[in-house]
């Protein structure tokens, strides 16, 4: 895995975690939530930004998002940084203490092997009642 500089990145003013392509990588958490309560995960996420990796097509800069108790999701990322909305992940723990990963899912075989997606923004907040 490799961490972008705010420039690198080109997120606005933030850092970025490359999920490469070459040696899979996983970024891990885990959090103590209330088990029962309903949670959203959001992030955003784009291709990679390292200027070689333009040529590798985003369906093979693949990853995953998992969650304790859910199934794997697995996203394609955009081309450019998009708002964390669009992809929210809606979840009700299963455990108090709930592990949070993006994991690579990159295709090594496309050439440049190494890129893979870039992930920031990470947020998890508690749904009240009434939200999805």
């Amino acid at each position: 895995m490799h961490i972008f500089s705010e420039h690198e990145a080109g997120a606005g003013g933030v850092q970025a975690a490359d999920l490469t392509g070459g040696p899979k990588a996983t970024i891990r958490q885990t959090v103590h939530l209330n088990e029962g309560t309903r949670y959203r995960l959001t992030w955003q996420e784009r291709t990679e930004t390292w200027e070689d990796c333009g040529v590798k097509p985003a369906e093979n800069q693949k990853y995953q998002v998992a969650v304790t108790g859910q199934r794997n999701r697995t996203y394609t990322p955009t081309s450019s940084w998009q708002p964390p909305e669009p992809n929210p992940l809606d979840f009700t723990a299963t455990a108090d203490d709930t592990v949070v990963q993006f994991i690579s899912a990159s295709d090594d075989l496309v050439h440049p092997a190494h890129c893979g997606a870039m992930i920031t923004r990470v947020s998890l907040k508690e749904l009240k009642s009434g939200n999805s």
